[in-house]
Parts: structure tokens; sequence; C-alpha cells
């Protein structure tokens, strides 16, 4: 079984050192990673405070956790179809602003509706940063 080349490794195998844009590329990536998770969890934390703000029912609260992963599980494979077709730089740079506005949006909402909306939006826009493997 043979294992998938990294980076450092195929740079090893040319002869070449890592470059330092490639190591800034792998901690913009890390921060973005840890952004996305911190994003897709972070209204478990506050959940409790804004369903007493927006009298949001138990269902609701289902709803608004949930809503998330309909879209992101939705759009993974299309998210990755079209870092391949467009290139990943322009694919995740916009997802990555979209997915900035959806999160911020969201701290505006006023009712479960509009929550459910931004929840949606955010797994939208989260799913193409980390697509299915290449191959």
């Amino acid at each position: 079984m043979s294992r998938p080349a990294t980076a450092e490794t195929l740079a090893r195998t040319h002869g070449q050192q890592p470059s330092r844009t490639r190591w800034l590329i792998v901690t913009l990536l890390f921060v973005l990673y840890t952004v996305n998770c911190v994003d897709r969890s972070s209204v478990s934390v506050g959940l409790p405070h804004i369903a007493k703000d927006l009298a949001l029912s138990g269902t609701v609260q289902g709803l608004v956790m949930s809503a998330f992963f309909w879209s992101y599980s939705l759009l993974q494979i299309p998210g990755g179809w079209a870092t391949d077709k467009l290139g990943p730089r322009r694919v995740i740079g916009v997802a990555g602003v979209l997915w900035g506005v959806f999160q911020a949006v969201a701290g505006f909402a006023v009712n479960g509706v509009m929550l459910i909306l931004t929840r949606i939006g955010l797994g939208a826009f989260e799913a193409p940063f980390m697509p299915r493997p290449a191959g």
C-alpha cells in the first residue's frame, strides 16, 4: 500500500526545499480550517441564550442545529468539482468571504427562519473548503 505524497515529500524528490509560500498557504489553510470548525459549532454553544432571546421552540432549535449540515453535505462534491474547474484560489476565496457574510448576518437574526437560512448559507459556502479528495 503506498502513502499519499505530501508537498514536502514531492519537494524533496525534486531536490527542492518547501518554499516560504508553501508554508504560508499551509498556515492560511490551517487558520481557515480552524475558523470553519468554530463557525460550525459556535451556534451550539450560544443556542440556549439565542433560543431564549428569539423564543425558539425545541423543534426550531433542532432545525437550526441541522440546517448547516443539509447544505454542507449536499454541496461538498459540487464544491470539489468547482474547485477543480475554477481553481482553489478563486473558489476558496469567494467561499471564505461568503461564509463570513452568512456568519455575520446570523448575528442579526431576528427569528428562527432567518437563523436557519443563515446556517444553510454557512454550510453551502463552507462545503468547498474541505471537498472530496482528488483522484
